[in-house]
C-alpha cells in the first residue's frame, strides 16, 4: 500500500519549512535523512520532494549513490535548489560554480508546466545557492533568471521536476507551487 509524499532531509534548515506548507494543505508525508534512502522501499511513497542543503556538490559529490532511484521511480518527484542539481546530475548534466545569490529573484518562465498553475506573474521566488545545473538532456527547461539559466526544469516523459529556487520560503507563489506538485502525488 502506497504511503504518503516522502520528503528527504538533505540537511537543510528549510525541511521545517516544507514541513509546515505541507501540514497547512493537508498532505500526509514523513521526512527521513537522505542517509536512509538505501535502506527503504522507495515505491511506497506517493511522491518524493528533494529538499535543499548546505553542501557545495560540485565540489564533493559523494551524494549521487543515495539518489539512482530517480532513474527508475515512477511517482512524482520534486528537487528543491540541491535536490534540483542532485536531479540533473543523476541524469547527466553538469553541476557548476554560479553567482552566489540569496535573494528574492524574479524568474522567467519559458514553458509552461503544472507547476506554475494558478501562480501569477510575475514569479518572484526566494533564491539561496552558489551552484546551479545544466540541463540534461531529457528535460525540458521552464524557467531561468537573470542569475541562473536553469531556474526550473521537467523531465520530458517521467513526473520529475526540479527548481533552483526555493518555494518553501517564497510566500504564496512558493506554497502554490508545492501544492500543484502535491497534488500531483494523490
Amino acid at each position: 500500500m502506497k504511503k504518503a509524499i516522502l520528503i528527504i532531509d538533505c540537511g537543510s534548515e528549510k525541511v521545517k519549512a516544507l514541513e509546515d506548507i505541507l501540514n497547512q494543505l493537508n498532505f500526509s508525508f514523513e521526512t527521513l535523512p537522505f542517509t536512509l534512502l538505501n535502506d527503504i522501499e522507495i515505491d511506497q511513497y506517493t511522491g518524493v520532494i528533494i529538499s535543499g542543503a548546505p553542501i557545495l556538490v560540485a565540489e564533493n559529490n559523494p551524494f549521487l549513490e543515495y539518489f539512482s532511484f530517480l532513474k527508475t521511480y515512477q511517482n512524482p518527484v520534486l528537487g528543491i535548489c540541491f535536490g534540483h542539481q542532485i536531479i540533473g546530475a543523476i541524469f547527466g548534466a553538469e553541476i557548476y560554480k554560479s553567482t552566489e545569490d540569496r535573494n528574492e529573484t524574479e524568474i522567467e518562465i519559458l514553458d509552461s508546466s503544472i507547476l506554475f498553475n494558478a501562480i501569477p506573474l510575475p514569479l518572484v521566488m526566494q533564491e539561496d545557492h552558489t551552484e546551479a545545473v545544466g540541463v540534461p538532456e531529457e528535460f525540458i527547461a521552464l524557467a531561468k533568471s537573470s542569475n541562473c539559466e536553469n531556474e526550473a526544469m521537467q523531465h520530458k516523459m517521467l513526473p520529475i521536476f526540479g527548481v533552483q529556487f526555493h518555494p518553501e520560503v517564497s510566500g504564496n507563489q512558493g506554497i502554490q507551487l508545492i501544492n500543484n506538485f502535491c497534488k500531483r502525488t494523490i
